[in-house]
């Protein structure tokens, strides 16, 4: 046989569980007001290295030479990042409840236990637990929000406020670097086009779940784009200026398909999104935005073929930040003029829609330090925070520091095996455990830990918040990899 196509078969899986809790051990140093800080040596950091508390960027960093072990870190960092892109927080978390999952199991589960018939009853525990978090959450206020940014920050308040106070008026806030050792915020008007990538693989910022594009043109057409000859043109110009490239237009499967390759390859920096609304709207709104920022609308009702789209019709953009359901443009040069022509038009809904449109409140934060490190874990921070604060926009709030899990756990009471509820309560007790050293648990509802002083007390009354989405997004995706690496027995190796 071929040894390339040799392969070891392992029947234990104790590699697997070492590199599981090599991980957790890694990221839990972070999690907190008292988390230390990792240094990271890695080329994607402006001077090779970063001082950092974001569990997203130590997760990702974590590699050992240990196949099978590290086929366990790359499992959990998997569901862990899931939960990043989906809350925008809570990789440590996911990490350690599905830690703390596993080795439950581990200690819990004997020889003659029915695997599936436990993690089916730790399923069943798992959608109490939510109902009663999504019960309990409560909507976020200027206050709440405040608190929340304020543990992302890890005690940072000045920027806590900043990014609280954007966020009152603001439709998106975007980081930026700032040219100086100052960090700054700056309103502008923005276009915003409720529509997102049509495909994951443009995605170049992780952590967000963004596709971000700067000195970007812009192709604005509701011509289907069937092959990429027609637009050849404008691909080797774009590819020769190594100048991003974002078409809001309909791309063919096979063109997209080769975009989505040539993206991976690096050859060209390119998102797509599809025109917003339909109709005679969708006509109105591309010329609304193509003629702010500075291009054309190449239309088919208007006769205009692809293939005579010249550079200078395209539009110009300082930044574009394409997400999964929203993209926002900023404009080299803002079209007053022509958005004063728009709002002095006759009024009505739709105008009121273009209008917002193509005058979107955005806020641009830019990150500045003395010195390269320092302006790496600041950049982190703050992205931190503003993911948190969108998240607790989104959904709410339920009582941090854990709290929530371990009130959500004691008040359920639904018919499920012990095994199930003992690995279950290991789970969930995990992060209000970690988060207090291992201190004595108060049973009663809202009662947990203050991280930063050590004392026991009314989280809600300390300002002591998590962001719902993210509490049950970590549950949900540290469940999910949990229970498959627990009804694990056999790894095969190349």
């Amino acid at each position: 046989m071929d040894k390339k196509l040799e392969k070891m078969v392992v029947f234990n899986k104790k590699d697997l569980l070492e590199g599981v809790e090599t991980l957790r051990s890694a990221v839990e140093t972070t999690l907190g007001p008292r988390g230390s800080y990792v240094l990271l040596q890695s080329p994607l950091y402006i001077g090779g290295k970063a001082f950092t508390k974001d569990g997203v960027s130590v997760a990702k960093a974590v590699v050992l030479d240990n196949k099978i072990q590290n086929l366990g870190i790359q499992t959990v960092r998997e569901a862990s990042l899931k939960t990043a892109s989906e809350a925008g927080d809570g990789t440590t978390s996911t990490i350690i409840i599905a830690s703390s999952l596993i080795e439950a199991a581990e200690d819990y589960i004997d020889e003659y236990d029915n695997k599936n018939d436990i993690i089916r009853d730790m399923n069943i525990i798992a959608k109490d637990v939510e109902k009663y978090l999504l019960k309990k959450s409560k909507k976020c206020n200027d206050l709440t929000l405040r608190k929340v940014a304020e543990i992302a920050g890890n005690g940072d308040k000045e920027t806590a406020k900043m990014v609280a106070d954007l966020y009152k008026n603001a439709e998106q806030i975007i980081l930026d670097r700032s040219r100086t050792s100052e960090t700054y915020s700056e309103v502008l008007n923005g276009l915003v086009i409720n529509r997102g990538f049509t495909s994951q693989f443009f995605v170049n910022n992780q952590k967000s779940q963004e596709c971000i594009l700067e000195d970007a043109l812009i192709l604005f057409t509701d011509t289907k784009i069937d092959n990429t000859q027609a637009i050849e043109h404008l691909l080797q110009h774009v590819v020769k200026e190594d100048v991003p490239l974002l078409i809001v237009g309909d791309l063919a499967p096979a063109v997209l398909a080769t975009m989505n390759l040539n993206v991976q390859k690096g050859n060209i920096k390119f998102a797509n999104i599809i025109p917003p609304s339909m109709g005679y709207q969708k006509e109105l709104l591309m010329k609304d935005l193509a003629a702010m920022s500075g291009g054309t609308f190449y239309s088919e009702m208007s006769g205009d073929n692809l293939r005579d789209i010249t550079i200078d019709g395209l539009g110009k953009a300082s930044k574009i930040v394409v997400g999964k359901d929203k993209t926002v443009i900023i404009p080299k040069d803002e079209n007053k003029e022509y958005l004063n022509d728009i709002k002095s038009s006759e009024s009505s809904d739709f105008l009121k829609e273009r209008v917002s449109k193509i005058s979107g409140n955005l806020s641009t934060i830019y990150v500045g330090a003395k010195t390269e490190s320092e302006a790496n874990e600041l950049y982190d921070r703050i992205e931190d925070v503003i993911l948190s604060c969108k998240s607790a926009i989104e959904q709410g709030v339920l009582p941090g520091g854990g709290v929530a899990l371990k009130d959500a756990f004691l008040n359920c009471h639904i018919e499920a095996s012990d095994v199930a509820y003992k690995i279950m309560k290991d789970g969930l007790f995990s992060p209000i455990q970690t988060l207090s050293t291992y201190k004595p648990i108060n049973p009663n509802p809202n009662i947990g830990y203050d991280a930063r002083t050590g004392e026991e007390c009314d989280v809600t009354k300390k300002g002591i918040y998590d962001p719902t989405k993210v509490t049950i997004s970590a549950l949900q995706n540290a469940l999910s990899v949990a229970t498959v690496i627990i009804n694990t027995n056999t790894i095969v190796l190349q």
